[in-house]
């Protein structure tokens, strides 16, 4: 998945975007793609085949709905949700309402 932000909010503390989680973890890398004019900010997580299909198996359990195109939609907001989580937790002090996730 990727994300993009209105700017590189992680660079302030001198954090690059790039990380390697541990093989518990469902996904494997977040990596940075930012412009080096730093107009923006963009990251985007990794999965590898089991930590992708893991991660959706813990979509399906969060929802149900009949309608087909409303299911695609809440499971694509419930993975923003849990990227943004992590974003908040490595960079924001876990502050999952900052304005630089807005």
């Amino acid at each position: 998945m990727t994300m993009v932000f209105k700017e590189p909010f992680w660079r302030y503390s001198h954090h690059s975007g790039n990380v390697n989680f541990s093989h518990e973890f469902l996904m494997n890398e977040l990596v940075e793609l930012t412009p080096p004019d730093l107009s923006c900010g963009i990251v985007a997580f990794v999965f590898f085949k089991e930590g992708y299909l893991k991660w959706n198996q813990t979509i399906d359990k969060e929802t149900f709905y009949e309608d087909e195109q409303e299911l695609k939609r809440r499971k694509y907001e419930l993975n923003k949700m849990k990227c943004l989580k992590i974003m908040a937790d490595l960079y924001l002090n876990g502050d999952v309402n900052h304005p630089y996730l807005q």
